[in-house]
């Protein structure tokens, strides 16, 4: 082995650049100099003793630094510029996973974000690439996990993201990870279904600890507008979060099923950036379906015989009707003798007839807290069978009618055209008002002839006649007179009523003979015989109501 000195001089020989005697723990020589492009230098070779010769091989290449080395738990704070990247060698004492990963130049959140990315190599050319990371924990700033083995060297390369410059700090640690535990998958709106939240949200820290302020640096992503959140530390690995306030927004379509919780790098002792636990849902309900009715109340049929002809629609709000109701339909205190069939008109709209006849449908017999009740098989989003507000079944009363209590009202016998006979009219499903005056009318009452009326009790009146008929020979008789009352007079009317035909029965001088009168089996006058001759012969309709007097 020769032992050899190296000088670098510039032209001169004069000014030295550099100089070595021993490299590398070796008696040769090495010397590694800045040098500028073009210029000659002189290298002087010689050996360490001038009584030696120098027998040895003088080579120039381009200097290589060595590259700077990544320890285990020793941070580096690494600047490069943009375009640029920096290498570092990495090489573990034993085999294992370990984590490399980028954060806060110098250590704190003072150093600003940067968005990196990291490569770890197998070989120093850099082409044989076993791990990369570009953002983490949905931050910017990378790391790897790669499972590494002992006492081999291996190369990690920071760059910047698209070439940007790189100001973070670099840090490999045996892997350990920190990682959030949700205690429910689901949150889910409360009862009410106001938008409110009374479950809670727990988390648990793996792998590290809480800080003991945890009033901030909580964060809820994804949080439905209008909550807020109130959080509560249990332990050193366990915090509860609890929700306040509504949901603006919080019908079964606003469900949110990408929330997680975020804890800052200051709240987890032992984190090297911010914590992000995995997914869960905020289930909000729709709300619930409810029913309306289309009427309030269901009429009796004219025909007032019990049947019905009106029928009912049903609507639901917030739910749907099942495609087949056949069984799922159910009038509540339906009366007696009715049925009912169910027409699904739409997804949300019903309707029911009523068939058959009700037993009982006097006006006492209306139904005042009928109700129907649909199944909750029968509706989507039900979650209990559901029953309507209250509705009227209102059967009629038969109509109010008179009776006339005299089918001819014969004149007096003064034979001067006035009537001391009265008409009795009694009233059958109503009552008379309290007051009849103006309210009853005589129909083809004689000229000169005036009323009184006297109402008797709620059910008869008696109707006087005053003054004298102008023409009074029996040719004047008026064979269509009946009696109207105002419907304003008669509760229960739906409209005036008007009597059966009675005659006003006027005398000529009386006729000589013998008068026989003829009565039929419900003792109604039918016919007037003089001397065995018909001189008068009365009709009457179903209603036992007189129509005609025929001479």
């Amino acid at each position: 082995m020769n032992d050899t000195t190296l000088a670098f001089t510039d032209g001169n020989l004069t000014n030295q650049i550099a100089y070595n005697d021993d490299a590398n723990g070796t008696y040769f020589s090495e010397v590694a100099p800045t040098l500028t492009g073009g210029v000659t230098y002189y290298v002087k070779v010689a050996p360490r003793n001038y009584n030696h010769k120098v027998i040895a091989r003088l080579t120039a290449a381009v200097y290589t630094p060595p590259l700077p080395v990544l320890s285990l738990n020793s941070p580096v704070d690494v600047d490069a510029p943009a375009g640029t990247s920096k290498v570092f060698t990495f090489k573990p004492a034993s085999s294992g996973t370990y984590s490399i990963f980028t954060g806060y130049y110098g250590g704190t959140s003072s150093g600003g974000t940067n968005d990196t990315q990291l490569y770890v190599y197998t070989d120093a050319a850099l082409t044989n690439q076993i791990a990369y990371n570009d953002d983490t924990s949905g931050t910017t700033f990378s790391q790897v996990d790669p499972t590494l083995t002992g006492g081999v060297t291996y190369y990690v390369k920071i760059v910047g993201y698209n070439n940007g410059s790189v100001h973070a700090r670099l840090t490999a640690t045996v892997y350990n990870p920190i990682s959030l535990q949700l205690g429910s998958g689901v949150i889910t709106e409360a009862a009410a279904n106001d938008g409110s939240f009374i479950a809670t949200q727990k988390v648990t820290v793996i792998n590290g600890t809480f800080a003991s302020d945890m009033s901030s640096g909580v964060t809820v992503n994804r949080l439905p507008a209008g909550l807020g959140i109130t959080v509560t530390r249990n332990s050193n690995t366990q915090i509860t979060i609890a929700f306040t306030g509504k949901a603006t927004n919080h019908a079964n379509a606003n469900d949110v099923t990408n929330a997680s919780v975020t804890i800052a790098q200051a709240k987890i002792t032992g984190a090297n950036f911010a914590i992000t636990s995995g997914n869960f849902t905020f289930d909000f309900l729709d709300p619930e379906p409810t029913l309306s009715l289309g009427s309030s109340v269901i009429q009796e049929a004219p025909a007032n015989d019990g049947s019905i002809t009106d029928t009912l629609s049903v609507f639901v709000t917030n739910g749907t009707f099942a495609a087949d109701l056949s069984g799922g339909v159910i009038v509540n205190n339906l009366p007696a003798g009715l049925g009912i069939t169910v027409t699904r008109n739409s997804n949300t709209q019903l309707t029911i007839a009523f068939t058959g006849k009700a037993a009982n449908y006097g006006n006492a017999n209306d139904v005042a807290n009928a109700t129907v009740t649909i199944l909750q098989s029968k509706i989507t989003g039900a979650i209990a069978n559901m029953t309507t507000g209250t509705f009227l079944f209102d059967f009629r009363d038969s109509d109010p009618a008179l009776t006339l209590g005299s089918l001819i009202i014969k004149e007096a016998a003064a034979n001067d055209g006035s009537f001391a006979e009265k008409q009795v009219i009694t009233l059958t499903n109503g009552t008379f008002a309290a007051d009849l005056s103006g309210g009853v009318v005589v129909n083809n009452l004689p000229a000169g002839l005036g009323i009184v009326v006297t109402r008797d009790s709620g059910t008869q009146m008696t109707i006087a006649f005053t003054g004298k008929a102008t023409s009074h020979s029996n040719a004047n008789d008026v064979n269509n007179a009946s009696v109207t009352v105002l419907k304003a007079k008669i509760s229960g009317a739906t409209k005036d009523v008007t009597s059966g035909l009675f005659t006003f029965d006027f005398a000529d001088a009386a006729v000589p003979g013998t008068y026989e009168y003829v009565y039929d089996t419900r003792n109604r006058l039918q016919y007037v015989k003089v001397d065995g001759v018909i001189k008068f012969e009365c009709k009457y309709d179903d209603n036992g109501n007189l129509i005609e007097i025929k001479k």
